[in-house]
């Protein structure tokens, strides 16, 4: 069963407009189990985060929620049409985010992130 998040998004420009404002997360259940690993191998070796490169995020300029996905609006809102470079899921010892850069700039982006027990749950 595919678990699916809406998750804000943080850029390092504030006064930087056109990039997104969230991201749609689908996670299957590959990519749940294996975010799990990635969790306990980064608390076994006591590390602060282990880095993979992962494309799952789907970024949308408009904000997203709920109601979007349940009542499948999704196609109405605005999809954001750039190009994230070196996309990576970022697994630490309590939660998941992603990061990237924008392709030609040097603005940051950053997804909220997902604590693992909000992944695990109904596993």
């Amino acid at each position: 069963m595919d678990k699916t998040f809406i998750k804000r998004i943080y850029v390092s420009d504030h006064y930087c407009s056109g990039y997104p404002n969230s991201a749609l997360i689908v996670m299957n259940e590959n990519l749940v189990n294996r975010i799990k690993k990635l969790c306990e191998a980064v608390k076994s070796l006591n590390a602060y985060c282990i880095e993979i490169f992962d494309i799952t995020p789907i970024f949308y300029e408009d904000d997203l929620d709920e109601i979007d996905i349940q009542f499948k609006y999704i196609e109405l809102v605005k999809k954001w049409n750039g190009t994230i470079d070196i996309l990576t899921a970022c697994v630490t010892d309590r939660m998941v985010y992603w990061k990237g850069l924008i392709k030609n700039t040097s603005i940051n982006i950053e997804t909220e992130p997902i604590h693992i027990t909000e992944i695990v749950e109904n596993i």
